[in-house]
């Protein structure tokens, strides 16, 4: 049986210390055929000028495009990548990431096993030098339900660095919206995922997630510490939250999409009206020693 076209899909914000060396690895998949799409967003560092020099001058088996916001669209962007992905799969690699030689490969043997619509993979973590080796999440396979992320929400198996898609996750559900969900990706797709054929765990590290501090989730969500980080942490899951309840609506709305089990609105519901009560105590603490939030576009310096 012939391998199917796959789509690797790397959204860039900002990453001109990591870019090339992210962008290397898609270039060294082993996987083929592979399509492999680059979508600038805005990025005022120069990350687009490195891209552009290293797709010019890339000369392998793989198709190669490069594509660039004239403005900032966030997670959106996933949205024009979609629209350009020919791919019967959808492999996302971000910018500050290495992704090993075999990932597609091996994510496209699962894919095909499982027939799971969301798939997903362990990582080893690494430091903005590279440096380090320590797994990510858990070691074995699994297959997370519907209900599953309904009573938990995000786990360690559900980072968005390491998801792959069928167009499907997109075509029936639509593109993702900046209003329901600013930073994460990796609450709604796994879900999508487990309310069509499935969401699957690859437990095999396939990736090296760098973590430094001026990666999005850093800057936006796990910068400070005690109740500043608890806060932005509880205040992203309440977006998320409501972004779950609202696809669970579009399956409900939907004559195409199969009937989900009882209780997951229910569940969902509960999660929302902990995580605001938790985020509202936090609030409180704060706003009694006289600190509010304080949001930046830029990279905190300490």
């Amino acid at each position: 049986m012939s391998n199917p076209l796959v789509t690797y899909a790397m959204p860039c914000h900002r990453q001109a210390d990591y870019v090339e060396e992210a962008l290397r690895s898609a270039f060294d998949q082993t996987y083929q055929p592979l399509q492999i799409v680059i979508v600038d967003d805005a990025s005022p560092d120069g990350s687009h000028d490195i891209i552009h020099r290293l797709a010019r001058g890339y000369d392998g088996p793989h198709e190669v495009r490069v594509l660039r916001n004239k403005s900032r669209q966030g997670v959106e962007t996933y949205n024009r990548l979609m629209k350009v992905a020919r791919g019967a799969l959808v492999v996302i690699g971000h910018c500050d990431d290495i992704a090993l030689p075999h990932r597609v490969e091996r994510i496209v043997e699962a894919w095909r096993r499982t027939g799971a619509s969301v798939l997903s993979s362990n990582a080893v973590t690494i430091d903005h030098e590279g440096r380090g080796d320590k797994h990510f999440a858990h070691e074995d396979d699994a297959d997370l339900d519907a209900a599953f992320i309904a009573r938990n929400g995000w786990n360690s198996r559900m980072h968005g660095a390491t998801l792959a898609w069928e167009p499907a996750v997109f075509d029936v559900f639509g593109g993702l919206s900046r209003e329901r969900s600013a930073l994460s990706t990796d609450w709604v797709l796994p879900f999508r995922g487990a309310l069509l054929n499935g969401f699957h765990y690859i437990g095999e590290p396939l990736i090296k997630l760098r973590r430094h501090r001026s990666s999005r989730s850093y800057v936006l969500v796990r910068h400070g510490g005690g109740d500043q980080r608890s806060e932005a942490i509880l205040a992203n899951a309440i977006a998320n939250w409501l972004y779950l309840l609202h696809t669970l609506k579009q399956v409900e709305a939907s004559a195409s999409l199969a009937p989900q089990p009882e209780g997951l609105e229910a569940t969902i519901k509960v999660n929302l009206l902990t995580a605001i009560k938790n985020w509202t105590t936090c609030r409180n603490r704060l706003s009694a020693q006289g600190m509010r939030a304080i949001w930046t576009a830029d990279p905190p310096t300490d």
